[in-house]
């Protein structure tokens, strides 16, 4: 499949030509074997690779990766401009404008929660510096909407179960309490929660005496709203992706619990948290995670 548009049946892949699509950190994984990075202004941007002006995926002018290309790709013929200090929609001058502009737009919008505010300006930063973008007029469109994730919690037989665009994402059975309990009673002083969830772990710090402060940093306020329908909030809550958090307070304790189940496909996600939470630690602190046992066995070459 070479387009989903049909104004792109006798295009020549010129968006597949000119600057390399910047790369996601929520899609780092899929495409790590075929990525450079590039530096602006101390930062370093993640690109797909080129062969020789190309894209290393296209072949005959048809991209061998369609359904499973970049998030920057399926941008195209779209990307994303910044005027007094809003978010707006443009279309590149080169292509035709598509039908059902709007339908499109409203699809790119779902993904785009997943990219923090911090990617989000290194992207528009970045590629407005490319002299390939600063050659092409856009018109503007409309303004981006965020869309926000769905949140619905589900009681059954006195229990809750999260939900998070549908996905099953936390759940408050006994067996699940004991292990945030067990998480609660080895924290120490000053404690960094990564992920608020049904805020499980937090209400069982509370009841931690050598626990002196409780700081949680959740990346959905939505969870958040949605939790004071159920209990009151535990500890302090900042609003912000845990890989954006700045490094310059430090924790005697950080615990995370932000990947949807302990399973070995979630192991990069696990190494990414520990890289992270080391840089937020004091000295001599303790990191402790959901599954965390399962993850260093298998870090340790057991699998």
């Amino acid at each position: 499949m070479k387009s989903q548009f049909s104004m792109c049946k006798n295009c020549n892949a010129n968006c597949c030509k000119i600057v390399p699509p910047m790369i996601f950190k929520f899609e780092k994984s899929l495409f790590e074997n075929n990525t450079f990075f590039d530096k602006y202004e101390d930062q370093n941007v993640l690109l797909l690779k080129k062969y020789k002006n190309n894209c290393i995926f296209l072949k005959n002018d048809m991209c061998q990766i369609y359904d499973k290309r970049p998030f920057n790709c399926k941008m195209f013929p779209f990307d994303i401009k910044k005027i007094d200090d809003k978010l707006y929609w443009g279309l590149v001058d080169f292509c035709n404008t598509p039908v059902d502009i709007e339908k499109k737009l409203v699809e790119l919008e779902k993904i785009l929660y997943k990219l923090s505010q911090e990617e989000i300006e290194l992207y528009i930063n970045y590629t407005k510096s490319i002299d390939d973008f600063k050659n092409n007029n856009f018109k503007i469109l409309r303004e981006v909407k965020m869309n926000h994730p769905n949140i619905e919690i589900l009681e059954f037989k006195g229990h809750k179960f999260m939900f998070i665009d549908d996905y099953l994402w936390m759940w408050d059975t006994p067996q699940e309490r004991e292990l945030e309990e067990k998480l609660a009673k080895n924290a120490f002083g000053d404690v960094l929660v990564a992920g608020y969830g049904l805020g499980i772990v937090a209400k069982y710090l509370t009841r931690n005496p050598n626990v002196k402060s409780i700081t949680t940093v959740e990346k959905h306020k939505e969870i958040i709203e949605k939790m004071k329908e159920y209990d009151k909030i535990y500890g302090k809550v900042i609003i912000i992706d845990f890989y954006d958090l700045p490094e310059n307070e430090k924790f005697d304790c950080v615990i995370g619990d932000i990947w949807p189940d302990i399973d070995t496909k979630f192991l990069k996600e696990y190494v990414r948290f520990k890289k992270k939470s080391q840089k937020l630690l004091k000295n001599n602190g303790k990191i402790l995670a959901w599954g965390k046992d399962f993850f260093e066995y298998l870090l340790k070459g057991n699998h």
